[in-house]
């Protein structure tokens, strides 16, 4: 008798074990995402080696600058680069042949992007804002929101965190926190966290059917810093997708880069083209 007894017990127990297993989990508050998300520190800086893959999929694509890389009718490119950057908004790309020689150089700083294409013997120059990043770049972010994808950080987090909304993500089994345009980013974002660590794992800017997708891959610490292995960008509308593989093994994080390195001269004999009209060419 006192077996069984023994026996409903233990059902009894393991029935509210799984019924406490179906309790919802409580979803944290806006306030504490963005606490944790704020006690995150960054690099001023960065200087490594990085691989890069770019496709393009439509015809508006294919008349950036970029497009020089591809050569031909080609619609993508995969290489290796040199990868600088400097907060608030300076940036430089360096990307290589296979035998480690510049191809194709693109520098913001200052408020001014200059870009060089070796092959072509053509220099680019416009305005570093999110219109001229889509002539090369194919995708429209500024040079100072394209540093902080590649830290890792949301676009932005700002005083609209009050405004915020959190919910679950049930497919991804992340924390879903929506923020509305405002404290220096100009379209809704989304973002998808991991719901331990509140790290980004997929970030949605702009509208539904107008959308700017970013993806972060696994986040790997490097001696301070917690940085992502890759950042991705893609926008579907204009048909592109940049892949940026960060996981170089002795990157250079927040040393003190001149700002000489941040500029681009024109090269004798250069044909200079504006960025800042028609379609770059």
């Amino acid at each position: 008798m006192r077996f069984y007894a023994v026996v409903v017990l233990l059902l009894v127990l393991a029935g509210c074990a799984y019924k406490g297993s179906d309790a919802p989990v409580r979803l944290p508050l806006a306030a504490e995402i963005d606490t944790h998300l704020r006690s995150r520190k960054f690099p001023s800086s960065s200087r490594s080696l990085v691989f890069v893959e770019v496709d393009s999929t439509s015809e508006e694509s294919s008349f950036s600058p970029l497009q020089d890389l591809m050569g031909g009718e080609g619609d993508t490119y995969a290489g290796k680069a040199v990868l600088l950057w400097k907060q608030p908004a300076s940036l430089r790309m360096e990307f290589l042949s296979p035998f480690g020689a510049p191809m194709f150089v693109i520098v913001a700083a200052k408020g001014e992007l200059r870009a060089f294409s070796v092959a072509r013997g053509r220099y680019y120059e416009g305005r570093a804002n999110s219109e001229t990043m889509a002539k090369w770049l194919g995708l429209p972010i500024t040079p100072s929101l394209m540093i902080r994808i590649l830290q890792g950080a949301l676009p932005y987090l700002g005083g609209e965190v009050g405004a915020a909304r959190v919910g679950r993500d049930e497919e991804g089994g992340a924390v879903r926190l929506e923020l509305p345009p405002g404290a220096g980013l100009d379209r809704r974002q989304v973002a998808h966290l991991g719901r331990k660590n509140f790290m980004p794992d997929r970030v949605l800017l702009g509208e539904r059917g107008a959308e700017l997708e970013i993806r972060y891959g696994d986040f790997r610490r490097t001696g301070k810093y917690v940085r992502p292995l890759w950042v991705e960008l893609r926008d579907s509308r204009r048909g592109r997708r940049v892949r940026i593989h960060l996981n170089d093994e002795n990157p250079s994080l927040g040393e003190t880069l001149p700002d000489d390195l941040f500029q681009l001269e024109i090269p004798v004999g250069a044909l200079v083209a504006p960025l800042s009209k028609g379609r770059g060419r």
